[in-house]
Order: structure tokens, then sequence, then C-alpha cells
């Protein structure tokens, strides 16, 4: 033994890097957190736009002639913007507030699995966020055959059985009489 402080150095670094600690920022692995986070960010970016597009109306409204009936239009146009701009100022605040909500829930989620020495995030809760979200924005199918049929219910409509032959087109034809 050469050198006692160095094993003892050597002893004490693995030690250190073999200690388990938790992990400070858990919600940098959670992909529910930055799905919102990213939403958040996307609805903060529209806000300028919708701003623009009431700059417009106004500008379009001051320029109206009078008496020829356009000031109504315009008047239309400036409440309008007014509201994309009011409900794309609120959903990003709505954003910013879920992200927020769900670091704190991610952190606390984070150390109870921690404790319990299980995996984390839920890959099940991802998958059902994702579903949720998708079921959000979908646009909804009101024709009711095509749910039917989705759902594997017979619509009631007979089946039309093809012919042999008639599968690819073609006709069959009767038989000529000589």
């Amino acid at each position: 033994m050469k050198n006692p402080y160095l094993i003892l150095l050597a002893l004490f670094a693995w030690l250190l890097i073999g200690c388990d600690k938790p992990n400070p920022n858990p919600e940098l692995i959670d992909p529910i957190y930055l799905d919102l986070q990213k939403w958040a960010e996307e609805a903060k970016k529209a806000i300028p736009e919708a701003k623009a597009g009431v700059a417009d109306a106004q500008k379009e409204l001051s320029q109206v002639k009078p008496q020829t009936g356009q000031i109504e239009y315009g008047k239309k146009r400036l409440r309008e913007a007014a509201d994309k701009l009011n409900r794309t100022e609120q959903v990003a605040m709505y954003m910013e507030i879920r992200a927020e909500s769900r670091l704190k829930f991610a952190r606390t989620e984070y150390m109870k699995a921690w404790k319990k020495k299980q995996p984390w995030p839920d890959k099940a809760e991802y998958a059902s966020f994702k579903a949720a979200e998708e079921a959000r924005n979908a646009r909804p199918n009101w024709d009711v055959k095509a749910r039917l049929k989705a759902a594997g219910v017979s619509t009631g409509e007979p089946k039309k059985e093809k012919k042999e032959g008639e599968a690819a087109g073609e006709k069959k034809e009767a038989p000529k009489k000589e």
C-alpha cells in the first residue's frame, strides 16, 4: 500500500456515487408537464397575432366612410377581434396555470414514488392523458351509420353479395343461344 489516502478517497467517492438521492426537478422527466408547458408557450405566442388583429380592425373602422353602411361591419369585426384576443389570453393563462399545477403534482407524486422505490412517471397515466387530449380535440362525428360501423354494430342494411366473376368488375353474360 503506497498511499492509504488514495484508497480512502476512492472508497469515499464510491460511496458518494452509490448514494440514492431524489431528483430535484422531477417535472423535467414528466411528459405530461412537458406537453402542458409546450402548449402554454404556443398559446403565449398567439397573443401578439391576436393583438395585431385588433389593431387592424380598429384601423379599418377608423377608415370607414360615413353613411355607407360599412360601420356596422367594422364594429362587428372589431368586436370579433377583441373577443379572439380575450379568448387567446384566457387560454394562455389557463395553460400556464395548468402547467404550474402539474409541476406541483409531479413533485409530490415523484417523492411518493421515490420513497416507495417505484418507477415514475407512470406510462399508463401518460397514455390516458394522450387519449383524453385526442378525444377532446377530435372532430365529433354525428353520422349515426359511421358511428355504428366503427363500433361494429350492424346498421340494418342488407349486405349485397357479389356473384362469381363480379368481384373484378366483370358482368356475367347470359349464354348465347344459337
